[in-house]
């Protein structure tokens, strides 16, 4: 199979019921997942079984999300450490909590060879660009952010 190739057999249907009447129910299924020929933690190749789950029909807001976390004391994995157990060879300092952010580039650049994605240490939910930023606007340089 590709590398870059994924199968997936998961199908959507919208189902009648009270308790989740603005959400969508999308089918379990089983698709590939991994790669055998990129980063060693991706490895190996697998197939995978997912169960089937609700969703929303609208994105989840700021203000939303923050009800539930408060209602829940849900932690997200941005704001969780990685055990080192499970990145055995894992240099120390490259395990922190963190969270992969979309940055526009500042200068001209070649669509190819640029990431827009940047991984920053001690961003989360609640502070998109770092520790000392938070979801409340102008909280961050040049990067308006919205609690909506």
């Amino acid at each position: 199979m590709s590398d870059v190739q994924t199968h997936f057999s998961i199908a959507s249907e919208t189902r009648e019921s009270a308790d989740h009447a603005e959400m969508t129910w999308i089918a379990g299924g089983t698709f590939w997942m991994g790669s055998d020929r990129h980063y060693s933690e991706e490895a190996p190749e697998h197939q995978v079984r997912v169960d089937g789950f609700w969703i929303d029909h609208s994105p989840v807001t700021s203000r939303a999300f923050a009800q539930f976390v408060d209602m829940t004391c849900y932690v997200t994995f941005a704001e969780i450490p990685p055990n080192p157990e499970s990145y055995p060879g894992a240099l120390p300092e490259m395990l922190y909590a963190g969270s992969s952010v979309p940055m526009k580039p500042i200068e001209r650049f070649d669509m190819n060879l640029y990431n827009w994605w940047q991984f920053l240490r001690g961003a989360d939910w609640k502070h998109p660009f770092a520790p000392a930023s938070s979801i409340k606007v102008g909280n961050a340089p040049g990067r308006p952010y919205r609690v909506l």
